[in-house]
């Protein structure tokens, strides 16, 4: 039930960041769920059927109400039966998705073709992460004094 756990600078708690109404949470899968942030926004990423994704995203932080189904793929994610972990990395202008897949392949997903383009890497030889890099000219200090920002993502 507390799946997605946030700090309040404010108050200085951990509080629950409510789920999904639809997504449906079982032990057995958690392990084939992603979180992160996608165009700004909260983001899940469901992958616990082998034959389907879907990607969710919170448009309005806190609200329950206002996670969005973003995304389901149907197609090309591998074999009947066979899990592999999808971990979306970033949405790209053009609305490809970026995706890091079971730690040792990057593909880049097209939802208006519903095709999977695997991208080459080169010197990588062992599993690895990847993250999204998105500069920012605001402090982790400013943050933690509690100061008034705005960001515009």
């Amino acid at each position: 039930p507390d799946f997605i756990r946030c700090f309040d600078f404010e108050s200085d708690e951990f509080r629950v960041v409510p789920e999904p109404p639809e997504l449906d949470l079982h032990k057995e899968f958690l392990d084939h769920i992603r979180v992160g942030v996608l165009r700004g926004s909260l983001s899940i990423c469901d992958f616990s059927s082998p034959l389907r994704i879907s990607i969710w995203l919170m448009k309005d932080y806190g609200i329950k109400e206002s996670w969005s189904k973003e995304l389901v793929i149907e197609n090309g994610i591998g074999k009947r039966g066979i899990f592999d972990c999808y971990e979306p990395i970033m949405i790209l202008k053009s609305g490809e998705i970026l995706m890091l897949v079971n730690k040792d392949a990057l593909k880049m997903y097209n939802p208006k073709l519903g095709k999977f383009k695997k991208l080459n890497t080169y010197g990588i030889k062992s599993k690895f992460n990847a993250t999204a890099h998105v500069p920012s000219l605001v402090s982790l200090r400013d943050v933690t004094k509690r100061e008034k920002f705005s960001f515009v993502c």
